[in-house]
């Protein structure tokens, strides 16, 4: 049991005022201690999540971007994308052409920088998307 709450309870033993004494004494005691903490590590958990959020908006900027591309490809041309697809361990949007045959990936796999070199990736070897997403008919 934490320690102001044994304060607490011995307090209410001995009565109304000693349990409030206590409860203000606690209450002044978290305060001080949470101020303690602020001034002695604020600024390096300030500057941990302005990192964390900057990192969070770069990606999000990246995976717009990818996913634009993917659906500008696939609606000029009139075929069809995947989103999250797994490709080297990480998510890709990956244009589909009209015969179910992986043209290209976004962000772009480094060892498969052409339709045949995709297409012989493991991980999308034999595989059919069920998920394809038409951009004709996305809604905006």
């Amino acid at each position: 049991m934490p320690l102001g709450k044994v304060g607490a309870a011995a307090a209410a033993r001995l009565g109304p005022p000693a349990a409030a004494a206590a409860k203000k004494a606690v209450k002044a005691g978290g305060i001080a201690a949470g101020a303690w903490l602020a001034k002695k590590y604020g600024e390096k958990v300030a500057d941990e999540a302005f990192e964390k959020g900057k990192t969070k908006a770069t990606e999000t900027a990246e995976d717009k971007k990818h996913r634009t591309l993917a659906e500008d490809l696939a609606s000029a041309r009139g075929w069809k994308y995947t989103e999250r697809t797994v490709i080297d361990g990480r998510h890709r949007y990956v244009v589909w052409n009209d015969e179910l045959k992986p043209v290209t990936a976004f962000p772009q796999v480094d060892e498969a920088r052409t339709p045949e070199a995709l297409a012989e990736r493991y991980e999308l070897k034999g595989h059919k998307p069920s998920n394809l997403i038409d951009p004709s008919q996305k809604r905006t």
